[in-house]
């Protein structure tokens, strides 16, 4: 079972408004996003970060290390092996996995899946860092490392493998080059993120029989803002719980009724069912991200920490938890409570000035 699940950040970040006013970007988007801080690397690199993060659990008996990642330009040799050597685990199984920001969970899927079958311990670093080009995506950028124990000897969360379901389609939101920044079509991207979260619950539905809203005690999705968190609850709950005549699938097959659909998302968001089911079910799990923001993989597990951390958790309650991953790709899993984990944390505390991010900037070949 899971029975950790650690959170690290980079120390130093930089206060959003500060970067908007120097750029000369939308202040208004900082609330429209849900977002006020940005994590960023300055005394330590990804490498550094992933080992603060793994020394922070037990790596005692430790057989399998997965690296879930977007982060590394070397598409020969996984970051793994660079970690694993400095931590002198090197008799550990290691690999690499990729499917942009899910690739944590489908990790966390295949160790689980190891340690059933053979009683060894495993671990899942879910490691990136969010670096875009200037202009508006700029400050959706984020950096984090997640690591994820899992101990078939130990107590803790559960995962029902069985009914873990997935949707993927060919959706070129997100494209990343070799190189540090992606390219990014900022709309179709949304779009994509709730179509396909929506579909992979749709599919663990039709193997569960049971509604998404009513059935999990909490829910748990990657964030890349936490605006984007509100939207798809919206979506799910419009879906199961109002008599709407738009759905998503409906903005995939005609764009132009995009107005429409959006306005009867917001008619359902504003609604009080809504909002009190939102505030029980969702919102504790976005607490932490508007002061770090996009960690990618690393993403979904800070809200796994905030939800358990910021809500009352009793044992048997199930989590919804569903990953997604731009190009593009949802999956959901249920996770049931058998007893409490170990959980930790650890957000920037050091601002950065502007001038100086810039410049940090300009030495990778940025600006």
């Amino acid at each position: 079972m899971i029975n950790e699940v650690v959170f690290t950040s980079p120390e130093h970040y930089v206060d959003l408004e500060e970067l908007c006013d120097y750029r000369g970007y939308d202040k208004g988007k900082l609330d429209a996003l849900g977002i006020k801080h940005m994590s960023v690397l300055c005394e330590e690199d990804l490498i550094s970060l992933a080992i603060k993060a793994l020394r922070k659990v037990d790596l005692n008996d430790v057989n399998l290390i997965i690296l879930a990642s977007e982060s590394n330009v070397d598409l020969s040799k996984p970051l793994s092996v660079k970690i694993v050597d400095k931590l002198g685990l090197n008799e550990c199984i290691t690999f690499e996995t990729k499917f942009a920001c899910r690739a944590g969970v489908d990790s966390v899927l295949m160790a689980y899946t190891y340690s059933k079958i053979t009683g060894n311990k495993s671990i899942v670093v879910c490691l990136d860092e969010a670096i875009y080009e200037k202009g508006s995506a700029e400050i959706t950028g984020g950096c984090g490392c997640a690591v994820i124990v899992i101990d078939p000897l130990e107590q803790g969360i559960e995962l029902d493998l069985k009914t873990a379901r997935s949707y993927v389609a060919d959706i070129d939101d997100f494209y990343k080059p070799m190189s540090i920044t992606p390219v990014v079509n900022g709309k179709l991207s949304i779009v994509s993120y709730l179509y396909c979260c929506k579909k992979a619950m749709e599919s663990w539905k039709n193997i569960k029989n049971r509604n998404v809203t009513e059935y999990f005690d909490k829910l748990v999705f990657h964030v890349p803002f936490p605006r984007i968190v509100k939207w798809i609850s919206t979506v799910l709950y419009a879906h199961e719980k109002k008599n709407i005549t738009l759905h998503i699938e409906d903005i995939i097959k005609n764009p132009n009724l995009y107005n429409k659909w959006r306005d009867e998302r917001k008619s359902v968001e504003t609604s009080i069912d809504f909002i009190d089911w939102f505030n029980e079910k969702v919102e504790p799990s976005l607490r932490f991200h508007p002061y770090v923001g996009n960690s990618y993989t690393a993403s979904v597990w800070l809200a796994l920490i905030s939800t358990l951390v910021n809500s009352k958790i009793d044992i048997g309650d199930k989590i919804g938890l569903c990953g997604y991953g731009s190009g593009a790709g949802a999956i959901c899993v249920e996770m049931i409570v058998k007893d409490k984990i170990k959980t930790y944390r650890e957000l920037p505390t050091k601002k950065l000035d502007v001038e100086k991010y810039i410049e940090l900037r300009k030495e990778r070949g940025l600006d």
